[in-house]
């Protein structure tokens, strides 16, 4: 099996209007120079990051650079056409001298890039959406692998003294929860000091769905989560086949049940967007 370090996920919303319509809290910053070409060779994987303070996308969708650049679900994104899903391209941007190479301000030069070269329009809508509520089976009791932290890790970080635990190197390193931070993989989360916010932007990923944390839960939490990430598939480890799926694991290990509930969300709509002109 393989296993990634992930440092925690950060989801947050950004109100824009981008396109020919009214920009909400734009601050003006463009890329100085931009290239997009197809790409037709038919590979797998892709993907859209900030290297070297500059916009990098490669065998990326149309979809999978507006997800980067809002920072949203899968799920929170509606309106694109078929192809906005499926065609790829290879993108760039680079900025100016002067301009602040912070992967806020790439992400926003990115959403003027697509409004530039793709023709974005874009607004946001609340809607009633399925989704789940996290909640806790007992009100007394917690799960054998959830337990409050000992230490307090956004303490430490203010000032500057949170120290990192050296990288896992094995599964049995993995399977040690870090006393600050966040390990894991597919079918694998291991983490001390993280608030239940960390654990349901976790599970958003893992349902595609919408979580809200109704557990009352507050402050930091060691935890360590294993569960079968695709009991569907023939092509898992046999030792995947006698995990639970996340639901059931949720519910065995951290002592908290995922509820179906249907809640307002914020989603991004696609008014409109267009293939683009290659350079």
């Amino acid at each position: 099996m393989r296993y990634a370090v992930m440092v925690g996920v950060l989801v947050f919303a950004i109100r824009v209007v981008l396109g020919a319509q009214t920009t909400a809290g734009d601050t003006g910053l463009r890329f100085e120079v931009t290239s997009v070409r197809p790409n037709d060779s038919g590979a797998n994987g892709g993907g859209v990051g900030l290297r070297g303070g500059r916009l990098t996308a490669s065998n990326a969708t149309p979809l999978d650079m507006i997800r980067w650049s809002f920072q949203l679900e899968p799920y929170r994104i509606t309106g694109a056409p078929s192809w906005a899903a499926s065609e790829r391209f290879d993108a760039a941007g680079t900025a100016g001298i002067s301009t602040p190479l912070n992967i806020a301000s790439v992400q926003e030069m990115t959403r003027a890039f697509l409004a530039d070269r793709f023709k974005l329009k874009v607004h946001f809508e609340t809607r009633p959406l399925q989704g789940y509520a996290l909640v806790r089976l007992k009100n007394d009791v917690l799960g054998s692998d959830l337990k409050k932290s000992a230490v307090d890790c956004a303490a430490l970080q203010r000032r500057g003294e949170l120290s990192v635990d050296p990288p896992p190197r094995s599964v049995e390193d993995f399977s040690k929860p870090p006393t600050c931070g966040s390990s894991g993989g597919a079918g694998f989360y291991a983490a001390g000091g993280v608030t239940m916010r960390d654990l349901v932007a976790l599970l958003k990923e893992q349902v595609n769905a919408n979580v809200t944390d109704r557990t009352g839960l507050e402050g930091g939490y060691t935890m360590r989560l294993r569960w079968n990430p695709d009991p569907t598939s023939a092509t898992n480890l046999a030792a995947d086949a006698f995990l639970p799926t996340i639901f059931v694991a949720l519910e065995d290990q951290l002592g908290l049940r995922l509820e179906r509930r249907t809640e307002p969300t914020e989603i991004l709509v696609i008014d409109s967007i267009e293939r683009p002109t290659p350079d």
